[in-house]
């Protein structure tokens, strides 16, 4: 059976980032990664996923909106953005003895208007 998800006008920033990142997280599974964590936060910020695929530990932020009106979704994941993202994936591996082979950092962006989601790998 196909269930279709109707994103309300009325969710929060909070609602949303959370409906792009349960969908991020079921593509990835789907594609084979294995997700470690979610919502990773310390005091230098926040990773939306981690995961690991084929020996590669991956940092991922999910980036959600209605629509690309105004801009790309990947659009805000500025210098300064990737820098936080940098320092918190510091931070996971330093209290984590997680074997890997190499590491990376995408973005994921999702449409809700169209259902659309791109998967950015080493983006930066």
């Amino acid at each position: 059976r196909c269930h279709t998800v109707i994103v309300e006008e009325k969710m929060s920033t909070k609602e949303i980032g959370d409906f792009g990142e349960n969908i991020a997280s079921r593509y990835l599974v789907e594609k084979g990664y294995d997700i470690i964590k979610r919502n990773y936060r310390v005091k230098a910020g926040e990773v939306d996923i981690i995961a690991m695929y084929s020996g590669v530990l991956v940092f991922i932020e999910v980036k959600t909106r209605k629509n690309s009106d105004f801009a790309y979704a990947r659009e805000s994941v500025n210098i300064r953005k990737q820098s936080r993202i940098r320092n918190v994936a510091r931070s996971f591996i330093s209290e984590n003895y997680i074997s890997y082979e190499s590491m990376r950092f995408d973005v994921i962006e999702i449409y809700t208007d169209n259902k659309y989601i791109q998967h950015f790998k080493d983006t930066f």
